[in-house]
């Protein structure tokens, strides 16, 4: 049995999310936010908004350049007024009903004679925020036997054509990278542990693990299909994998 979850908000309104880090867990209307969450990125502070929620969502704050002189850690933090527009609202895939936008304009004014070389007046740059599930919710995997917590699982676990009173093997999976997770379809780089259907021995593959066949369950969503395709060896008479997950409703 194979089933992998994503826990919704239990909330009755709409959330719309903007993405920290351009690419990490989302925030409703953050009073701060960062293009990379380091000291050098663009980051900001102070931020109050208007019209969250709607399709260009303005905030005003302060942006926080550093000199990053002698280097980022070190370096001094300027205090500059910043206005931004939260824009490219789209459904969130993982999470029927609420929202985020994928896109961020921001506009420094520069004071004369800054530290930074920049012409006095207002500087504008354009920041891609997408996150892939909106706000990262902790997905569960369940194997029939227990639930393992787990942001992004390192190990999965399948059992092979179970009959009571029978070892008829079972396939592990140790995930190495997920190189995308949270939105219709995750992949990610593992070996594949393959357990001889007589239960002697393991034996393992390098494979591209793939979840996908996203379902809804109540207010919980869930993988439905782990498939692998091999790098380079494979099992013998196995050209590539394929479990699907029988889950039923008792499990809403």
């Amino acid at each position: 049995m194979l089933l992998l979850v994503f826990t919704a908000p239990a909330s009755s309104s709409a959330t719309t999310y903007l993405a920290q880090c351009s690419f990490g867990e989302g925030t409703e209307a953050p009073s701060a936010w960062s293009s990379g969450c380091l000291g050098g990125s663009a980051n900001f502070d102070s931020l109050s908004w208007s019209g969250w929620g709607a399709e260009g969502a303005v905030g005003n704050g302060q942006a926080r350049p550093n000199d990053c002189e002698p280097d980022c850690a070190r370096g001094t933090i300027y205090s500059y007024p910043v206005r931004m527009v939260a824009k490219g609202l789209r459904p969130c895939v993982a999470e029927p009903g609420n929202s985020q936008y994928t896109s961020l304009e921001t506009v420094i004014n520069f004071p004369a004679g800054n530290p930074f070389g920049e012409a006095a007046g207002p500087h504008a740059s354009t920041w891609r925020v997408d996150a892939a599930n909106c706000t990262a919710e902790v997905p569960i995997f369940e194997q029939g036997v227990g639930v393992v917590l787990d942001r992004r699982p390192r190990y999965l676990e399948a059992r092979r054509n179970i009959r009571p009173g029978s070892i008829s093997g079972r396939d592990v999976w140790v995930i190495h990278k997920w190189l995308s997770f949270g939105g219709p379809r995750a992949v990610g780089k593992a070996t594949y542990w393959w357990h001889t259907p007589d239960g002697s021995s393991f034996r393992h593959y390098r494979v591209r693990l793939v979840l996908d066949r996203l379902a809804s369950c109540g207010s919980l969503h869930i993988y439905t299909r782990i498939s692998g395709s091999f790098l380079r060896r494979r099992p013998p008479r196995m050209n590539r994998i394929v479990r699907k997950a029988p889950w039923r409703y008792e499990y809403c």
